[in-house]
């Protein structure tokens, strides 16, 4: 069971990604590439955290 405190502090986290986007002024292709890669990363992530075989 994923608490809420838990998913409070991923949300939380998630907005240091756009962050880092913008203040390393990453072009929009580069932060396409980034943000799918954090993507694929979190999917995982989730996956495990919530017990789903992805």
């Amino acid at each position: 069971m994923v608490s809420d405190f838990f998913i409070h502090v991923i949300c939380r986290t998630g907005w240091s990604y756009i962050y880092e986007v913008v203040s390393h002024d990453l072009s929009y292709d580069e932060a396409q590439i980034f943000m799918k890669s954090i993507r694929e990363f979190c999917f995982a992530g989730w996956g495990k955290v919530l017990g789903a075989d992805l």
